[in-house]
Order: C-alpha cells, then sequence, then structure tokens
C-alpha cells in the first residue's frame, strides 16, 4: 500500500491515523478508547491505526474497552449506566 510505503521512506502522509496515534503515545499519553460493539468507529480504529494499535496495546499506551449490544451513540437508556461505570473508570484511573 501507498501509505506504508512512504510511512517506510519517512514521508506520513497527511490525516495518517497510525501517525497519529504514535505521535500522542510518544509524548507519554495513555488513548482510551470505548465503543460500541457495532461502532463503525472501531473497524476505522483498526485499519486506519494499523499496526499501531496493536503495538500501543501491547506497550499498555492504548486500551479499548467494547460494551455489547448499544449503538454508536449509545441510545438505548440500559447502555447509559454502563458506558458512564467504564468512563467514570478510565478518568480514576488517571487522576
Amino acid at each position: 500500500e501507498f501509505r506504508e510505503l512512504a510511512k517506510k521512506v519517512g514521508r506520513p502522509l497527511p490525516d495518517d491515523l497510525a501517525v497519529e496515534l504514535e505521535t500522542v503515545a510518544k509524548r507519554g499519553i495513555h488513548l482510551a478508547f470505548v465503543f460500541a460493539s457495532n461502532d463503525p468507529g472501531f473497524e476505522l480504529l483498526r485499519a486506519q491505526g494499523r499496526r499501531s494499535v496493536g503495538r500501543l496495546q501491547r506497550a499498555a499506551q492504548l486500551s479499548l474497552d467494547i460494551i455489547e449490544g448499544p449503538d454508536h451513540t449509545f441510545t438505548p437508556v440500559w447502555s447509559h449506566p454502563i458506558l458512564t461505570e467504564r468512563l467514570t473508570r478510565l478518568v480514576e484511573s488517571i487522576s
């Protein structure tokens, strides 16, 4: 792929999510994502983040939390306490 070739020769393209994730992680910032299980954003992160997502997860610099059942915007009322608990736990872990 052209993006991978450009990256290998030191020429990352604009809007390169993998490079952006690495840049944030190099600043010592932990990346935390919470997705609904069928959220298209999750697949986008994996597709565009490519190997960086896996590498950052293994290095404990990126975490993914998947909540089964709700839609992208967590519309079902039953999902609100679950989302709130997960986000609270994330915030408390960095405080």
